[in-house]
């Protein structure tokens, strides 16, 4: 009888823990919102996955804004998250950025933060790095724009930035 009890007991606390980490993986927490200006167009929600995310249909603009999700609930430090923003196509997709997401305390919990660390296309040119040009002359690098004020490690509450050349086209992200 006493065997029984405890062979039930150890079941019932193995399937209290199975479903809490089906709970817990189930939740995705959602790292950020990507939109371009205007009100016609619908943001973007980056969540972590871990895989590579495509769009059905490339969104393409001259600036593109990174904003904070919900704060996460109050408690242990978040770790940091780094997303990966792709330019090209969906099927050849280039690595375009990465932003890395650093977690402060608010009032409401710890809310992201971003720093841009971009990943400029270079080529070797005469024993020198040169930037992969888009048109003779205009280098595909990318600007930041706005003016939020960063913390002193280079974290932004939020980030808006384009090409220097014209309109910037994501195609895709990865979270991790």
């Amino acid at each position: 009888m006493v065997k029984a009890l405890w062979k039930s007991a150890r079941v019932a606390l193995l399937l209290s823990a199975v479903l809490a980490t089906r709970a817990l993986l189930a939740a995705e927490p959602t790292l950020a919102q990507l939109q371009a200006p205007g009100p016609e167009t619908a943001p973007l929600t980056i969540v972590d996955r871990g895989e590579p995310q495509f769009l059905q249909t490339p969104a393409s603009a001259l600036t593109w804004k990174l904003t904070p999700a919900a704060p996460l609930p109050a408690g242990a430090p978040p770790n940091n998250r780094l997303i990966d923003l792709y330019t090209g196509t969906a099927t050849a997709p280039v690595l375009l950025c990465r932003v890395l997401v650093r977690y402060y305390r608010a009032r409401s919990g710890w809310m992201p933060y971003f720093r841009l660390d971009e990943e400029p296309l270079l080529t070797r040119v005469n024993g020198r790095w040169q930037p992969i040009e888009l048109a003779p002359g205009i280098p595909a690098l990318i600007a930041q724009k706005g003016n939020a004020v960063p913390t002193p490690e280079g974290f932004f509450p939020s980030l808006e930035f384009g090409l220097t050349s014209g309109s910037l086209t994501i195609v895709g992200w990865q979270a991790r």
